[in-house]
């Protein structure tokens, strides 16, 4: 299956494309393709139409730390 995530800022990017090699690599039977948006609702369609047309995955994820990348946030905490 080939998997096409999003996401918004460079933090984000950063982190999954270190676990990918890239932003594309695969993870079991699946390729990833990873791609930056930037933040915002309009962005992530921009991305995720252009995902669509090519490469055109089987399925597309955004995804995000939704503002919780200070060290004081935790697995599970409300932010």
């Amino acid at each position: 299956m080939k998997v096409g995530i999003i996401v918004a800022m460079d933090s984000e990017y950063s982190r999954l494309s270190a676990l990918l090699g890239g932003a594309e690599g695969t993870i079991g039977h699946n390729q990833i393709v990873l791609r930056r948006s930037g933040i915002g609702k309009v962005n992530a369609a921009i991305v995720a139409i252009d995902l669509i047309y090519s490469p055109h995955p089987d399925c597309i994820i955004s995804t995000g730390v939704a503002g919780g990348l200070g060290s004081d946030v935790h697995v599970m905490d409300i932010v």
